[in-house]
């Protein structure tokens, strides 16, 4: 039996790397600008941006060596060992699932014996718990000794409930995100159903309000006077509120049954989504 990490994990440890540290640190520029003003924030601002710019690279770099990294972590069990890019591993006498210490989120499989617990797969995504538990046990089960999980399926924040929440989240940037990441990397057909739904229902209502600017704005441009453009702004106001609170209010109330595990198709949309819905 051998176990084989998967260069998808590389490639998620990557985009997240090239993602989000950029963009804290074009947050925190702005704000520093904001603050400190441009006299003052503006060489801390570069500093920051140069800063981003690195952990977008180092990113790349992750992505582009995914392959090669996942291709030298593995283990195979033959017999009562276990063999490792760094030798064998006997007496075995359990074998466990557990973060290698309490500032990780990142998960590893190790083997217990009287020398120690040894690596066997590390920085293995938290999302997958469950998969990485069965692992475990077959390991287990393949050397006749017991497995145990020292990590909850609900202690982490990336469980599937969570990241199908995410995706229905009402903040634009975050819920896309976590739609298209959950599309390409994520095994769980619930958080992948989400995703989908989100996603067209994202761009289904963005055409609704772009087109409803284009509509309301015309009579903006194409009559004159004061009074008659205040009346149409007021008019367009008053056509798109509307909307986007009903807008938030489904995201948010699917982001609730989300939360909770449920399937909730969005009304109007089960003749696209259905095809996908979790059996």
């Amino acid at each position: 039996m051998r176990l084989q990490a998967d260069p998808r994990d590389g490639l998620v440890q990557g985009l997240l790397l090239f993602l989000l540290l950029p963009a804290a640190c074009g947050l925190i520029a702005i704000l520093l600008l904001i603050a400190v003003g441009p006299r003052g924030g503006l060489f801390l601002a570069g500093g920051l941006g140069l800063l981003g710019a690195g952990f977008a690279l180092l990113g790349v770099v992750l992505m582009a060596l995914a392959g090669v990294r996942a291709e030298r972590r593995w283990a195979e069990v033959t017999g009562d060992r276990i063999q490792t890019p760094d030798g064998n591993v006997v007496g075995v006498t359990g074998i466990v699932v557990q973060k290698p210490n309490t500032y990780m989120k990142w998960l590893g499989i190790y083997a217990e014996h009287p020398g120690g617990p040894t690596l066997l797969l590390d920085r293995l995504p938290p999302s997958r718990v469950q998969d990485i538990d069965e692992v475990a046990r077959q390991v287990a089960a393949e050397l006749g000794v017991s497995s145990r999980s020292d990590v909850a399926a609900a202690e982490h924040p990336f469980s599937p409930n969570s990241l199908a929440t995410l995706c229905y989240l009402p903040v634009e940037g975050i819920c896309v995100f976590a739609s298209v990441g959950s599309l390409l990397f994520s095994r769980n057909n619930f958080v992948k159903f989400c995703a989908r739904q989100s996603l067209i229902f994202f761009f289904l209502s963005a055409a609704v309000l772009v087109l409803l600017v284009i509509v309301g704005g015309l009579p903006m441009v194409l009559l004159r006077g004061r009074t008659a453009q205040t009346l149409s702004m007021v008019l367009l106001i008053g056509g798109l509120t509307p909307i986007v609170v009903l807008r938030i209010g489904v995201m948010l109330y699917a982001a609730h049954r989300a939360r909770k595990g449920e399937i909730w198709v969005i009304p109007g949309m089960g003749w696209i989504v259905e095809r996908w819905r979790p059996s």
